[in-house]
């Protein structure tokens, strides 16, 4: 996200005050309560001046209970193919989906790992159009804005503040030429603007491109029916499909289904 939450911290005795503790003993009762704070704040649904008295509360509700490591790959910077890779490692989604993560071929991996690999490459999509879903939610939406809004403020004013304040050194009278406006703002904006499509771009790649494997290697298409009196042994109503199969080939199309909707619904830049 855009921004860092601070909150002010209190006074911690020292040695040799009342009440003085381990600063790693008060670390983790605080953050405790903060927890609590969160869990209340949520379910009560009350405003938050009642309920938590931390700079931007209604922010660290839900982005600290509800941020997961999908939604960080989304936005995080990649040191190669940053603009091109995906957010998944294509090499283990791969490997997950046609089940040889074990390092089995697939001929000799038992089926039924194979099946739960290609089931948790199938949670991991699920997880992805998750978190889609989530930064479209109008209450992200807002606080997404309201960050990336602050941020670029903020930068801004430290790019008019600097030229006010020349660096100086006591120990050298030479003079040094004060800060350059550098249009912080409007720098800001543009990589935002970037990271923005780069994330959106993530997404759909991985979620058309996983999908087709899953398709490819999991689906299962139901037989054609038999032909009446080509055998009288053969009986009219279709075969049924192999019932190992059959359950993660439903979870596809389900997925692919729900990727479809979710997918005609545009992602809008939220600034």
């Amino acid at each position: 996200m855009a921004g860092h939450f601070h909150r002010r911290i209190p006074h911690r005795p020292g040695r040799g005050e009342v009440g003085a503790r381990p600063f790693s003993l008060w670390l983790s009762r605080t953050e405790s309560l903060r927890r609590r704070i969160y869990v209340v704040a949520i379910v009560n649904k009350q405003s938050s001046k009642d309920q938590c008295r931390e700079p931007f509360c209604t922010e660290s509700i839900h982005l600290k209970t509800y941020l997961t490591q999908i939604y960080l790959q989304m936005w995080s910077f990649k040191k190669t193919k940053d603009k091109t890779s995906g957010i998944y490692s294509e090499t283990e989604m791969l490997k997950m989906i046609v089940g040889t993560s074990s390092g089995q071929s697939r001929n000799k991996a038992p089926i039924a790992r194979q099946l739960d690999e290609a089931k948790e490459a199938l949670m991991r999509l699920k997880h992805l159009m998750g978190a889609r879903q989530y930064m479209r939610s109008p209450t992200i939406h807002a606080i997404f804005k309201v960050q990336k809004t602050r941020m670029g403020d903020t930068l801004d004013a430290i790019d008019r503040t600097l030229p006010k304040y020349p660096r100086m050194d006591p120990a050298n009278p030479k003079r040094f030429l004060p800060w350059q406006c550098q249009g912080l703002k409007a720098y800001w904006d543009e990589y935002m603007d970037e990271r923005f499509k780069i994330a959106n771009k993530r997404t759909n790649k991985d979620m058309k491109e996983y999908l087709a494997l899953l398709k490819k290697h999991w689906h299962v298409a139901p037989l054609p029916a038999s032909i009446p009196g080509a055998s009288s042994s053969r009986s009219a109503s279709p075969a049924s499909p192999d019932p190992k199969r059959k359950d993660i080939s439903d979870l596809v199309d389900k997925l692919e289904r729900a990727w479809q909707e979710e997918e005609r619904i545009q992602w809008i830049k939220p600034w």
